[in-house]
């Protein structure tokens, strides 16, 4: 290796290292896009999550025993993004495939979380 050569390393390490972490996580994706609404009439709270066109869910009467969800939108094969339900966290978890970047949604609280024990945590309470 020549003196140019190495000199340019710790700049492709920062360029790349800005190309890797200038992609937002899938949470706050959903952040961005969280939706919900309250019916006054049946006191129930409905929220819609979304990543651009690819992946797509509602959870109706949030926080009460009567709580759904429902996969609107979500291709395993075909999608970067797909949803799952687990029992033993009762959230919701919202993975973009490949990327071990993963979300996880309360149907207790419609909160989002980085970190799946916490929403398991919170809706398991």
């Amino acid at each position: 290796m020549n003196m140019k050569t190495l000199r340019l390393w710790p700049l492709a390490a920062v360029l790349l290292t800005g190309v890797a972490s200038a992609e937002e996580s899938i949470a706050a994706k959903l952040m961005e896009s969280k939706s919900c609404s309250e019916n006054s009439s049946s006191q129930s709270r409905t929220c819609t999550y979304r990543i651009d066109s690819a992946f797509w869910v509602e959870i109706t009467d949030i926080g009460s025993e009567y709580a759904a969800v429902h996969f609107m939108k979500s291709d395993y094969e075909e999608a970067p993004y797909y949803g799952s339900f687990a029992t033993a966290s009762g959230c919701v978890n919202v993975t973009k495939k490949g990327s071990g970047d993963d979300a996880f949604i309360s149907p207790k609280n419609g909160k989002i979380y980085k970190i799946w024990t916490e929403c398991r945590d919170e809706t398991l309470k």
